[in-house]
């Protein structure tokens, strides 16, 4: 069945989006935040997230054939619709570039110093071309099985680092003010699960199973929840958040003690590959995702493929005039990133209301 996928693949998109912006940016945002906290702090933001889930469940069961940025039109009108999606076109953007610019500063920094930026980039911006090239159900079968692979890698090395897990480490408890842990919470909570949202792009009747969609939606965010405060306690409870604060990628630096067998060492290399697929799922989603946002529904398929060319091409070059070296990148997370979700938060709270608003006027 063309342009279908099933609701184990949704799930593993789903759970990448949930994930994915967390391992990295998240680990390294939350414990600047909140420091021994920020186990705390997932805990009570994946809480409130759950919200968007519903929220989510909410849009999708209204005119299910269409995708979000068909049901802005639909709810709002072509005129507030058009300044809606070019405020999320905005936005979306700008996560591309965020994430993009994470992966590939992560390869360069940590593995491939003497390569430039650009090689890279070109390398990753053609694979990413050719899966959404080739549609979204080559790249639904992407994802389900890199998450397996990533999944063995997440299990295993937590369980490797059993043996150096010192509870200490994340004493004393709120040690913290509380607007300090509340700020580090909603600002854990915007960075990480408006990403959730992105999924709204896919119509529910475009998956096999529609009846089990809400099941496996809810399962898979319970799945990335656990998956979120698994890697942000077994990080701490290692290090501690002074030795963490000083890293970017505060996973990786706990992956390095990782030993099997007590001499075979180095394999953090092997473990933090499930971090990179991630990333390479979710920036192949969000070009998708712009590509649905610009194209027309009737527009035939030959000019479809210039969408995410162009799209791949603005993502290769762009990304590192916008975010030209490392300090740009930290004062944009910290500093203007929040607020930009928000915006999108309120988006899509401006679409829920605007169903509820259009299906009464209905009844």
């Amino acid at each position: 069945m063309k342009n279908q996928i099933n609701n184990l693949q949704l799930s593993t998109i789903f759970i990448f989006l949930v994930t994915t912006p967390f391992f990295g940016i998240g680990t390294y945002s939350i414990i600047k935040f909140t420091k021994n906290d920020a186990w705390l702090s997932v805990l009570i933001g994946g809480i409130f997230a759950f919200l968007i889930v519903l929220d989510i469940l909410y849009i999708s069961n209204y005119k299910p054939d269409f995708n979000i940025i068909e049901k802005i039109d639909d709810v709002f009108g072509k005129f507030f619709g058009l300044i809606l999606k070019i405020i999320l076109l905005f936005l979306t953007i700008t996560m591309l570039f965020v994430l993009f610019y994470n992966l590939i500063h992560f390869i360069v920094s940590q593995f491939l110093f003497e390569t430039p930026n650009i090689a890279i980039a070109i390398m990753f911006g053609l694979i990413i071309l050719y899966i959404n090239i080739k549609g979204i159900e080559t790249l639904s079968r992407t994802s389900l099985v890199l998450f397996i692979f990533s999944l063995i890698c997440l299990i295993s090395s937590c369980f490797s680092l059993i043996s150096t897990t010192n509870l200490e480490n994340i004493k004393p408890i709120l040690d913290i003010s509380f607007n300090n842990f509340l700020s580090g919470t909603i600002k854990y909570f915007l960075l990480i699960y408006i990403y959730m949202y992105l999924i709204l792009i896919i119509p529910k009747n475009k998956i096999i199973d529609k009846p089990k969609y809400n099941k496996y939606l809810i399962i898979s965010y319970f799945i990335s929840y656990f998956m979120n405060f698994l890697v942000i306690f077994t990080t701490l409870t290692n290090l501690g958040n002074h030795i963490l604060s000083a890293y970017q990628y505060p996973e990786y630096s706990v992956l390095k003690r990782i030993k099997i067998f007590d001499f075979i060492d180095r394999i953090e290399n092997v473990l933090i590959i499930m971090w990179v697929f991630g990333l390479f799922i979710i920036i192949s989603f969000i070009v998708y995702f712009i590509t649905k946002v610009l194209k027309k529904k009737k527009e035939k398929s030959q000019k479809k493929i210039l969408y995410p060319l162009i799209i791949t091409i603005i993502m290769i070059f762009v990304t590192f005039i916008v975010f030209p070296n490392n300090t740009v990148f930290d004062f944009y997370i910290t500093k203007i990133s929040p607020y930009l979700k928000f915006s999108f938060l309120i988006i899509m709270i401006i679409l829920s209301i605007g169903i509820f608003i259009k299906r009464k006027i209905r009844t």
